[in-house]
């Protein structure tokens, strides 16, 4: 017996409306609420060390911002952020580094870094980075 395209097509089966296929897509995307994506709302908004020597910030279209100080110097970040994996996964996009007394041993542009989050709550965040704790508190 020799099958042709016409033997392997599926008459059975009900033909699919545009409808049917845009509630299928829209029910797809409303469970799109992966925990990533709680996570990524939650961390929008501004962290600063309890210290004030650093402080983030974490917009809701995938920005960042980020600044250390010291004495008359002062370390700045900019670039674009977002969760996977439980982690900050950073692009660094821009920095400056003010009176920063090793400014080559800074990341550079397109450098990109992955900070594991330990805990975060509405008022603490616990990341770490290369075997550091990390403890910051909403702004």
């Amino acid at each position: 017996m020799r099958l042709t395209i016409r033997d392997l097509r599926f008459t059975h089966m009900k033909r699919v409306t545009r409808y049917e296929l845009f509630i299928v897509a829209l029910a797809l995307l409303a469970g799109c609420d992966r925990p990533e994506s709680k996570l990524q709302k939650q961390l929008v908004g501004t962290w600063k060390r309890e210290d004030s020597s650093f402080e983030m910030i974490l917009t809701s279209n995938g920005l960042f911002h980020s600044k250390y100080v010291g004495e008359d110097k002062e370390l700045t970040f900019a670039g674009t952020w977002f969760v996977g994996n439980s982690s900050v996964i950073m692009t660094i996009t821009g920095k400056d580094a003010r009176n920063w007394p090793y400014p080559t041993n800074t990341p550079p542009i397109g450098n990109v870094e992955s900070n594991t989050i330990i805990s975060v709550d509405a008022v603490h965040l616990v990341t770490e980075f290369k075997g550091q704790t990390n403890s910051l508190v909403r702004k």
